[in-house]
């Protein structure tokens, strides 16, 4: 299984997967937009996809850190209307907790059906 990147939210400050979570993009030009593919050019925040994260991303800075600009009341505002059409992150089925699997031990290490007697696996 391979291993998911982890980004921070700059609302909340939780560390989640980098999918589960939404970029907010600045590009070349100073334009701030959200990127749902994740690939654009520019420099990037993470938000969760919850309306709250924003709300919180928008009182402490963090959106305006991260992204290096100050934002604009109606970037905010955009912002917040495209945060709408998105799931809230509680009921987001990319946030469910899935099963952890452990590595498999390499072939006969500690292997609980053998006993040792004598220093010799019987």
């Amino acid at each position: 299984m391979k291993k998911q990147p982890q980004r921070k939210c700059v609302g909340c400050g939780h560390m989640k997967d980098k999918r589960d979570l939404i970029r907010v993009l600045k590009d070349e030009e100073g334009i701030i937009s959200v990127d749902l593919t994740g690939r654009k050019n520019g420099r990037g925040a993470y938000l969760c996809r919850d309306q709250a994260c924003l709300k919180m991303a928008e009182k402490n800075h963090g959106l305006e850190h991260s992204l290096k600009t100050r934002i604009e009341d109606s970037v905010d505002a955009s912002l917040e209307a495209q945060f709408q059409t998105f799931p809230s992150g509680e009921n987001d089925s990319l946030t469910e907790k899935r099963p952890v699997r452990c590595p498999r031990s390499p072939a006969g290490a500690g292997d609980l059906g053998s006993s040792m007697e004598g220093g010799v696996t019987v």
